[in-house]
């Protein structure tokens, strides 16, 4: 067999040739001898985070419940009872959970469609959209509330302006050169040389927007970038939702779970045979700092000689 033919034959059975060598290469990250790795993830930690932050309370309850919010989110697009949502909802329900949180449309849906192999004209993805903003309108309000507040600061450089739920708000204000947001657990994330400018819309129109000064990933230059409300929502659930997984790691490294990698809202750690469990490492990781009162995180673990993923 030559290697084009058993990379077709790869192709046909497995998948991509070179996701599937990046599949393998996980396992062969291993723990030394007499040690095994413990690992666990958030789950679904950004929806549960923007939920938070935004005070969507009805999907917060069905976090706090345990129940599944994917099936939750599609009993709402379809207008159906719960117990009737199909599993082709529910995957309907979960793309929309996470194509549609940062102000995403149809191109968003569809985009994070074709990676769970869900397909579906644009009209029924518009209409996808429309129903999970009706069914959040928290979260929408959210996304309006935060590019108020941050073009006000920029308006008013030295004035604060807050947005978001009562006890876990983020504060802008324009200091020096920057636009800073304060989020929840103190840390703050700026926006160099902030303006305000008209920019372009998707649907081709003008508005009054925000830009600010970032490097171009690929040319690396420095260009002017646009924010709006859904991309400040995003860099603010991310971020809370970074500052969450590093104060989880501080308290494992003082259990005595040594950290040896971390990969976005997953954290592994290396110890003896006989020490420690998944159950404790996972309640560890979900212990809620003060700044994070009422988020409901959970996460989910295994223990084993390999990485897994």
């Amino acid at each position: 067999m030559n290697v084009s033919t058993a990379s077709d034959t790869i192709d046909l059975f497995y998948g991509p040739p070179t996701s599937v060598i990046s599949d393998c290469l996980r396992g062969f990250l291993t723990a030394k001898e007499g040690h095994d790795l413990i690992g666990a993830d958030y789950s679904a930690i950004e929806a549960r985070v923007v939920a938070w932050l935004a005070g969507e309370e009805k999907v917060l309850e069905r976090f706090r419940a345990g129940e599944d919010v994917y099936v939750f989110a599609a009993a709402g697009i379809y207008k159906i009872p719960i117990s009737k949502v199909t599993k082709a909802q529910r995957l309907i329900g979960k793309v929309a959970v996470l194509a549609l949180g940062y102000q995403g449309g149809k191109v968003a849906f569809q985009t994070m469609a074709s990676n769970y192999g869900v397909n579906v004209t644009d009209a029924e993805a518009d209409l996808i959209k429309s129903e999970w903003r009706a069914e959040n309108p928290n979260i929408v309000k959210y996304w309006w509330a935060l590019e108020d507040a941050a073009k006000n600061a920029i308006r008013n450089p030295g004035t604060v302006f807050s947005a978001g739920a009562r006890n876990r708000e983020v504060k802008y204000k324009v200091a020096g050169s920057f636009l800073w947001c304060l989020l929840p657990s103190g840390r703050a994330l700026s926006y160099p040389y902030p303006k305000l400018e008209l920019v372009d819309t998707p649907w081709g129109e003008q508005k009054e927007g925000i830009t600010y000064l970032s490097q171009d990933t690929i040319s690396g230059k420095f260009v002017r970038h646009k924010a709006y409300g859904g991309l400040l929502c995003e860099n603010i659930t991310q971020a809370v939702a970074r500052d969450l997984l590093a104060e989880a790691m501080l308290r494992l490294e003082e259990k005595v779970y040594p950290i040896v990698l971390h990969v976005h809202d997953e954290i592994v750690a290396e110890v003896l045979k006989d020490f420690g469990s998944v159950k404790e490492f996972e309640k560890i990781m979900c212990e809620l700092p003060s700044w994070a009162t009422g988020l409901p995180i959970a996460a989910e673990g295994y223990r084993g000689a390999r990485y897994q993923k």
